[in-house]
């Protein structure tokens, strides 16, 4: 299981099923329909990178000198597959 940190002090858990599990809802029941694909990195000019594997961040600076988050999340939620904009602050392994 993971935890991962937005720049907007939310948190999120992901577990070994790479379901998403919000942790600032009471009474959150994971759906199994909002999934974790993976994260993409933000290149010059808003360009971004291939998809990366949640284990290849853990050792990784995942900010910017600036403290901005230097990568968004992929998720596949009901079927639709999103990028978010609120970018990840912080990946911790559980």
């Amino acid at each position: 299981m993971y935890q991962i940190k937005t720049e907007s002090n939310k948190y999120y858990n992901i577990d070994n099923d790479n379901n998403i599990i919000r942790l600032d809802m009471k009474d959150f029941q994971p759906s199994n329909k909002w999934k974790l694909i993976g994260f993409v990195k933000i290149l010059p000019f808003n360009n971004l990178s291939t998809i990366i594997n949640i284990d290849r961040l853990l050792d990784c600076d995942i900010k910017f000198k600036n403290g901005k988050g230097k990568y968004l999340l992929i998720d596949l939620d009901h079927g639709t597959t999103r990028q978010w904009g609120d970018r990840i602050t912080r990946i911790e392994k559980l």
